[in-house]
């Protein structure tokens, strides 16, 4: 009866320990995914920046841009290019997520995906675009003459 007395005694201390392993054993898996979210994240950035910094992959992206098209039609676009340099450019442009690619037969059908854009827009250019403005607007305020009514 008195190892019982005893073990119940420190059942708590017991729990309390094991709850706080337990604890610090999901906070830690937590940071590891957070901290791989985030890298991949910021990866993804700079697969999208290196695909729009070439402009034939911008005008591949405006080809796109009203409709899908095949491989072989986006490549009659560039008479300078042989077709292995287009694929190579498509491929650059499907690693990055701007294009989805489907294949249906013989053809290779390529969608524009508009979101990788519009992340970069919300990250990047949106944050500094509204400060401009705000800029703008104060000092086209200021110079403008007040109205005389």
């Amino acid at each position: 009866m008195s190892c019982f007395v005893h073990l119940v005694r420190l059942a708590p201390n017991f729990l309390q320990l094991m709850l706080s392993k337990f604890w610090h054993f999901i906070c830690s898996i937590v940071n590891y995914m957070l901290y791989f979210y985030n890298m991949s994240r910021e990866e993804s950035h700079d697969r999208i920046f290196k695909a729009l910094s070439d402009a034939r992959r911008r005008q591949i992206l405006d080809l796109l841009k009203d409709e899908p098209k095949t491989t072989g039609c986006i490549c009659d676009q560039f008479n300078e290019l042989d077709r292995c340099t287009v694929m190579q450019h498509l491929g650059v442009l499907e690693r990055a997520g701007l294009i989805i690619v489907k294949k249906e037969g013989r053809y290779r059908w390529n969608y524009l995906d508009v979101v990788p854009i519009r992340e970069i827009y919300d990250r990047w250019i949106n944050k500094y675009a509204s400060q401009s403005v705000e800029v703008l607007t104060k000092l086209k305020q200021d110079l403008d003459p007040p109205d005389s009514n």
